[in-house]
């Protein structure tokens, strides 16, 4: 046997351990890596020379058969003793110094993540200050520079701290259908800790990975392709792969038109047409009358942030929904956002209403009361890009609060802009408020339903897009308020939220939400179907009669 000094000797012995669990558990379908033979000269001269080392590979499964140790397939022990062996790993002192002319890596001293419905960004940074990882913009674009704490924590980065004594030894996680990073991913140090960036719909998880670092390498970043898959782990001292490549499917389409987009209200209130470019025509096709009255569907349109070539030019390809719908409404992050013209033309070739976004989020207080201190500029600000870009209204979403002064303006806006979007662009304009605020207090309180918390909002404007968190009660509730409001039957003008992609709801997935839909047209109410391209997104569908039996299905 290989004759060591006591410490070098255990460390010697745990690093193999650890190197066999880590084989073991990278590569389960590899029959080599479970099974050990015992009188192999470096497993006798590191692991059976070593007092408790064998007893460790026991305790992780392994079990003795005629000179060999075996690990059966069923393990439960393997991931514990692994996560203890690293630990005791990281704590045993050596005596031997780098090899001449060979720099140490630099540790992780911390990690940051970023999660929406799925990890969007993982950044390791080192002990010499530098970073290394991926953190995506809502479109799918690199965020421009790593280094840009301002730009992470815009994009929800969270920051996790890694000991001195700590490294990863292991990381595992699930893909995501639906692009990014990943569906989660889970940092396993060598004290036991985890460190987790889990996404927010489990709904769209693919695959799961699980990959161990060799005992002898430092993990320098967990490589993804930024379509939703990680694809293995780079260590210190290999290359770094370019980035992927953002692609449209076909190299030789045109580039997609800049986002109309504005990000500020100060924005939308400073907006004219611009100077010798002339308005949107209208074709005859396109809707100039109200919406039927009864039951109808919107389609709320949200893929990857919008303004990419699979939320608009890909998906439109395979959209084959138009007989199912009534309106669609563009939805976007951005302050205002306007749909791009090729929505408008699909729309209007079909007669169907087409509506952008005015939004507000979180932090952004201030912009609802930028908005509301200037009713009459903001209306006009929205009639005008309604006008200039040929689009039929807006889904009015605030989920900031709106301080309890501005109340009155929030009315007065909602009313105004339903008037004058009619006067000035036709019947066919639509003005919908989102379910998100209490009217008595101004603050965010989602009623999942048509409520008297809601009401007057929803009697200022042509309808209610309701959150999505509603059952029985909330349905029967909104049927009775909507048929006693002003007197006349509004129930159609109520559109039950119905998430596609179930975040948080009883129902699940895709057609899994085709009895949430059934429950709503039982109650004559109308239907805001959000993001159902979850068909073409997370179900890969490639065709429009494969999108078409989607929506035939999930009409019935």
């Amino acid at each position: 046997p290989i004759q060591l000094p006591a410490d070098e000797r255990t460390r010697a012995a745990l690093s193999m351990v650890q190197r066999i669990l880590s084989n073991a558990m990278s590569k389960p379908e590899e029959p080599k890596y479970r099974r050990l033979k015992l009188e192999n000269r470096l497993i006798a001269g590191t692991v059976v020379s070593c007092p408790g080392a064998v007893e460790l590979l026991l305790a992780a499964g392994f079990t003795r058969s005629d000179g060999e140790l075996v690990l059966p397939a069923d393990a439960p022990g393997l991931v514990t003793v692994h996560a203890v062996v690293s630990s005791a790993l990281a704590q045993v002192p050596t005596k031997m110094p780098p090899a001449p002319g060979r720099a140490q890596p630099p540790a992780v001293t911390r990690v940051c993540g970023g999660k929406g419905w799925v990890v969007h960004g993982l950044v390791f940074e080192f002990a010499d200050g530098s970073r290394a990882g991926a953190f995506l913009e809502n479109d799918g674009s690199r965020v421009t520079s790593l280094h840009d704490d301002e730009a992470l924590a815009r994009r929800g980065g969270s920051w996790q701290p890694v000991a001195p004594d700590e490294r990863v030894v292991r990381v595992t996680g699930a893909q995501s259908a639906m692009g990014y990073l990943c569906g989660s991913v889970t940092l396993h140090l060598s004290s036991g800790r985890l460190i987790a960036v889990q996404g927010g719909n489990p709904s769209v998880f693919a695959s799961a990975f699980d990959w161990a670092v060799p005992c002898d390498a430092q993990l320098a970043e967990v490589v993804f392709d930024h379509k939703g898959a990680a694809t293995g782990l780079r260590m210190h001292g290999q290359a770094a792969a370019p980035p992927p490549a953002r692609q449209d499917p076909d190299p030789a389409a045109a580039p997609l038109p800049p986002a109309r987009v504005l990000h500020s209200i100060r924005q939308l209130l400073a907006w004219t047409p611009p100077v010798g470019v002339p308005a949107a025509l209208r074709p005859v096709t396109a809707p100039h009358e109200p919406l039927p009255a009864r039951p109808r569907v919107m389609h709320c349109h949200d893929m990857q942030g919008g303004y990419n070539a699979k939320a608009d030019a890909e998906y439109l390809a395979v959209f084959d929904g138009w007989d199912a719908i009534d309106v669609f409404c563009y939805f976007g992050h951005h302050r205002v956002s306007m749909p791009p013209k090729a929505w408008v033309d699909a729309c209007h070739g079909r007669g169907v209403p087409c509506l952008g976004t005015l939004i507000t989020e979180d932090d952004a207080d201030g912009e609802n009361l930028a908005l509301l201190s200037d009713v009459e500029g903001a209306v006009e600000a929205l009639c005008l890009l309604a006008e200039h870009h040929g689009f039929d209204g807006y889904l009015v979403n605030l989920e900031a609060s709106v301080p309890p002064h501005c109340l009155d303006a929030l009315h007065e806006l909602l009313a105004l802009l339903t008037i004058c979007l009619k006067q000035r662009i036709g019947e066919q304009a639509l003005i919908i408020y989102y379910d998100s605020l209490d009217s008595a207090t101004g603050a965010v309180r989602y009623a999942n339903s048509l409520s008297p918390a809601n009401q007057s909002l929803f009697e200022s404007c042509d309808g209610v897009f309701t959150n999505y968190w509603w059952g029985g009660r909330e349905l029967s509730r909104s049927a009775e308020l909507s048929l006693a409001s002003g007197g006349r039957d509004r129930r159609a003008d109520v559109f039950m939220g119905v998430d596609v992609f179930a975040r948080n709801t009883s129902y699940r997935a895709g057609l899994g939400c085709a009895a949430a839909c059934r429950s709503v047209r039982e109650h004559s109410l109308s239907l805001a179907l959000f993001a159902p391209g979850w068909s073409f997104e997370a179900a890969g569908l490639k065709t429009r009669e494969e999108d078409r039996q989607f929506w035939e299905e999930l009409s019935q």
